[in-house]
């Protein structure tokens, strides 16, 4: 997770309303934040699934 999105995170995990990180962090709005968090967990999932291994085959 890039250091923009794991601060969004620590807000969040903080109990802060998007309202509240978004003027924290000079978001235009409440809605761009959680924008931008979603952005930004896609992109952790993106790179984490790359490292997946491929389905094993019977090995009996």
């Amino acid at each position: 997770m890039d250091s923009k999105t794991l601060v969004l995170f620590e807000y969040r995990r903080l109990d802060y309303s998007w309202k509240e990180i978004a003027l924290a962090l000079n978001y235009a709005n409440a809605h761009s934040a959680e924008v931008q968090f979603q952005k930004g967990l896609s992109r952790a999932l993106k790179r984490i699934k790359s490292y997946a291994r491929p389905p094993r085959e019977n090995e009996d």
